[in-house]
Order: C-alpha cells, then structure tokens, then sequence
C-alpha cells in the first residue's frame, strides 16, 4: 500500500485485523464448547464397550456396600461364606475410597478448567478487541481519509499504540500464566495430586485389590467388573 500509493490495499489489510481480533475473542469459547462436545463423544463411546462395567453412581455404589454390611451383621450363612464375603467387603469398602476419591479429584479439575476458561475468555476478550479497534482505525484512516494522509496517520498510530498495549498485556499474561501452572504443578506433586499420579496411585490400587482377592481364591467369573 505504501509502495504503491494506494490506501485501499491498507484498507483490506485493517479488515483482515479485525476479522483476526475476532478469532481471538471466540477462540477461548469456540475451544470450550468443542472440548465439550468431544467429552460427551468420548463417554458415549466408552459406555459401549464397557457398558455391563460402568457404576452409574457412587452413591449407590455406598448404598449397595452399606446393605451388604448389614447383611454380613446378620448371623446367617456358614462360617466360611461369612469369611469370605467379610474378606470382599473389605475389597468394596478400598473400592469406595477410590471412587469417592476420584470425583473429588474430577471436581478439583473441573474447577481449574472453568478458572482457566475464565481467564482466557476475559484475556482473549482484551487482546483481541486491542486487535480489533487496530484494525477499525485502520480501516477509517484508509478508506475515509484516502485523501488526507496526516489524518490516515494519526489513525494508524492510535491504532497501534491500543494493539501495542494488547499485545504488550497479553506477553505478560502468558508468562503468568506459565509461572503459575508450573508452581501450581510442584505444588500438586508435593500433595501427590497430579493426574499422573492419582491414576498410578489409582491402577496400583486396583491391583492390590486384584492380588487380594485371587490370592484369596474369590476371583469371581465377573471380576473385571468390580475393577472398573
């Protein structure tokens, strides 16, 4: 445009700002509503291949324990069913503390996603609008004052100056950004509660709770189920 005179090419380029500032803005949203949807895919497609293994709650996987505790209370049975049973509600009962652990783990993740969402929403709204307003200036300077070039300028420079302070404000947001995701990551792994820890703790669990009662000679034909 400079080069060849002509503030319409200028003009174009603002419009491209603008539609890009856009992106900015809708992209936290867009990227929210997406992972959304693929969650939802994902379950449905995880309860089609372990459809007969999935608890649908652990409330009523605490009330199921709690009813067999009552049965095993009651004197009924031969002495060897009554050890048995109490040797796999001992099993049930480390299988609640993992189920109740885990939605508190999920709850926890759940609310540093909507945190993070918030934050990028709010942050993408500023840089991008910063990008925007560069663009609509751009786009007034070029178009509307083709043929004064001092007032062109002054638009331009307005422009750069809000896109300038965006872009200076989104520098320093994302090295924030990054310096709390890694404290809050050391943090986590000194409380053992990172996902890659939680699902090791978690796996060897389950096998303990496996060996347990194989080692016992209970091994049911539906066993598989129990560890889901």
């Amino acid at each position: 445009a400079s080069r060849l005179r002509d503030n319409n090419i200028a003009g174009h380029a603002s419009l491209l700002n603008v539609v890009a500032g856009a992106l900015v803005v809708a992209t936290p949203i867009f990227g929210r509503v997406s992972g959304n949807l693929a969650g939802l895919v994902d379950r449905r497609l995880v309860s089609k291949d372990y459809a007969d293994a999935q608890a649908k709650e652990t409330s009523r996987f605490v009330q199921d324990r709690l009813k067999l505790d009552e049965v095993l209370r009651e004197e009924s049975g031969t002495l060897s069913w009554r050890h048995d049973q109490m040797k796999r509600a001992k099993i049930y009962s480390r299988q609640e503390e993992l189920l109740v652990a885990q939605e508190a783990n999920i709850k926890r993740e759940r609310k540093q996603a909507k945190n993070t969402t918030i934050e990028n929403v709010a942050f993408g709204t500023i840089v991008g609008s910063s990008r925007i307003t560069a663009g609509i200036l751009g786009m007034v300077g070029a178009w509307k004052y083709d043929d004064r070039p001092w007032m062109s300028s002054r638009m331009t420079a307005a422009g750069s100056t809000v896109y300038g302070a965006g872009t200076a404000l989104n520098a320093l947001e994302t090295a924030r950004i990054r310096f709390s995701q890694e404290w809050r990551n050391r943090q986590d792994a000194k409380k053992g509660i990172l996902p890659r820890q939680v699902l090791q703790q978690r796996l060897a669990a389950l096998d303990a709770m496996s060996q347990a009662l194989h080692s016992e000679g209970m091994a049911a034909q539906k066993s598989g189920n129990l560890l889901q």
